[in-house]
């Protein structure tokens, strides 16, 4: 399974206070069980210095979990870093902040510079998101799996856009989930000796193509589907492309027969998979506790 670094090139930049406190809040933000940085985050007027302190506290003692108020404080410190307001000159912040940028371009340069990323994409503008996002035009890619027998072919899944193909290493991509009710996709794996033959984690289920994406189904028997997968990773044996390995936050899942019935190895909630290099009867998985 391969993992690759994409660098996504947000299409619209909004540097506005006003865009900034105009960021989507969630209907449960006054909810008193969220933790209290993300309490203070979401007061009508949110000091950041203040916010950053409790946020890096609270996970000092507490595991990290992604969701949408780690998302949302993510989005809202980007906004913020933007924008001139948010450290006055002459502040220690304001310092403090310069002072890490030049020595982060000493060191640049001391190195003899950086590699340069640039975007590929896929992109996709949400119209809904125009007047609430930083970047309303970027897909968001979650994961990206290339094809082993034909690498000039790329699946990536995206938190907002469903799933998209590349057949040119990502030249150009085509979504191809534009009519299915799919949003964020964590997870994709592409058959080793068969780019056409693709599965992936959305929606709650375990979808599957044998055609290279332009037909879909839902893998899985009755109770495999009788509760909805957050799917977190999913892996196929190099050695058989019958056992396939599944993460989700019901359990963790074994698959004989290429997907059409899942077997629950153990309960509970598990993130990725990786298998031992010589002996894949050998598997790790990540359980979140």
């Amino acid at each position: 399974m391969h993992k690759f670094l994409v660098s996504l090139v947000a299409l619209f930049a909004i540097s506005t206070r006003a865009t900034a406190q105009a960021e989507m809040r969630y209907a449960n933000a006054d909810n008193q069980n969220i933790p209290h940085w993300a309490q203070l985050m979401y007061d009508a007027n949110p000091d950041p210095g203040k916010v950053t302190a409790e946020y890096r506290s609270y996970y000092k003692t507490h595991l990290f979990i992604k969701d949408k108020h780690t998302q949302y404080y993510k989005r809202w410190m980007r906004t913020i870093s933007r924008n001139d307001y948010a450290y006055p000159v002459g502040s220690a912040e304001y310092k403090k902040r310069t002072d890490n940028q030049a020595t982060y371009l000493q060191n640049r340069q001391a190195k003899g510079g950086s590699p340069v990323w640039t975007g590929i994409g896929p992109f996709d503008f949400d119209k809904d998101a125009a007047s609430r996002s930083y970047a309303p035009g970027a897909a968001h890619v979650y994961g990206i799996e290339q094809s082993i027998s034909n690498p000039n072919i790329l699946y990536a899944g995206t938190a907002t856009t469903g799933l998209w193909k590349t057949t040119d290493k990502g030249l150009n991509w085509v979504c191809l989930t534009k009519d299915m009710l799919v949003d964020y996709i964590f997870s994709v794996e592409i058959n080793r000796t068969n780019p056409d033959i693709v599965l992936f984690g959305g929606a709650g289920k375990v979808y599957k193509t044998t055609n290279g994406g332009t037909s879909w189904v839902i893998t899985g028997d009755g109770t495999f589907n009788s509760v909805n997968h957050d799917v977190r990773d999913i892996v196929t044996d190099p050695t058989n492309a019958n056992i396939i390995f599944l993460t989700s936050d019901q359990g963790y899942y074994r698959s004989t027969d290429a997907g059409t019935n899942w077997t629950q190895v153990f309960a509970g909630d598990f993130q990725e998979i990786e298998l031992h290099p010589t002996n894949h009867n050998v598997v790790y998985i990540i359980q979140q506790t």
